[in-house]
């Protein structure tokens, strides 16, 4: 898979060599030097995943990663809807830093970020981190696709009747669990 890849980080060289290294790898990169333009390029661009530096100008890491988390979070379920979990960010975060601590690490994982990586890392280590990052949001898409069809699956089913739509109802929020049902009637 093709991936865009932001990379975010106020050095010009690191950046630069984390732009080559995702260009390596056969992704898309796309580069900001500070919070405000990573914001932005998140919403314009949606990346599949952002390296983001902590000590960056403007809005640092932190205050990055918990807007994204906050814009990411699931919203409430409609009736029959599946309600979405999951403990990331959307889009995936790597962070990034020279100053990583172990209280540090536990916050950006507490705010959703997909791992936590101290600079200075190899280029082999950071290959293994984009490529367990863009399996996991190929995972994402499989789930996404897949609750869908089973949300799709029962469209097609029409009643004017008021018992039938809440049985109908009933079916959906089954469908997403391990439960046995038997709909009698």
């Amino acid at each position: 898979m093709r991936a865009k890849i932001l990379v975010v980080d106020d050095d010009p060289d690191i950046l630069l060599s984390l732009q080559n290294r995702v260009s390596f790898m056969g992704h898309d990169p796309l580069t900001a030097t500070n919070g405000k333009d990573a914001l932005r390029l998140i919403g314009e661009e949606e990346p599949d995943l952002v390296l983001l530096d902590l000590k960056i100008p403007d809005i640092t890491g932190l205050d990055v990663l918990k807007q994204v988390g906050a814009a990411s979070l699931p919203t409430k379920p409609q009736d029959g809807e599946t309600p979405q979990t999951t403990p990331y960010t959307t889009p995936l975060i790597v962070i990034l830093t020279a100053f990583g601590t172990i209280e540090l690490a536990v916050q950006a994982m507490q705010l959703g970020a997909f791992d936590f990586v101290p600079k200075p890392f190899t280029a082999d280590h950071l290959t293994v981190v984009i490529n367990k990052a863009l399996a996991t949001v190929g995972l994402h898409r499989q789930v996404e696709t897949l609750r869908k069809e089973v949300d799709d699956q029962f469209e097609p089913i029409v009643s004017a009747s008021k018992q039938m739509s809440q049985q109908l109802t009933v079916a959906k929020q089954a469908a997403a669990s391990s439960a046995t049902v038997l709909l009698l009637g």
